[in-house]
């Protein structure tokens, strides 16, 4: 779990906030995100940015045939 946030204290207002989770076993792991960008500005609208990234563990090339990748591939 990741969070994070950005405040401008001269302005007195948010500038960014973020969540993170990721999620790992033996063959696979997934990484979600959810990012808020703020504004002050009438011509620029805030921004929100949601992320999903998965990857399988054990199909690369060059890996040890040792380890938890190693009971994907059976």
């Amino acid at each position: 779990m990741s969070a994070d946030a950005r405040y401008n204290v001269a302005a007195d207002r948010p500038v960014q906030a973020g969540l993170g989770f990721t999620w790992q076993n033996e063959c696979v792991t997934l990484a979600v995100s959810a990012s808020r960008r703020y504004t002050a500005s009438t011509s620029v609208d805030p921004t929100t940015t949601f992320g999903l990234v998965g990857s399988l563990a054990g199909f690369s090339a060059g890996r040890s045939a040792k380890g938890p990748a190693a009971q994907c591939r059976q």
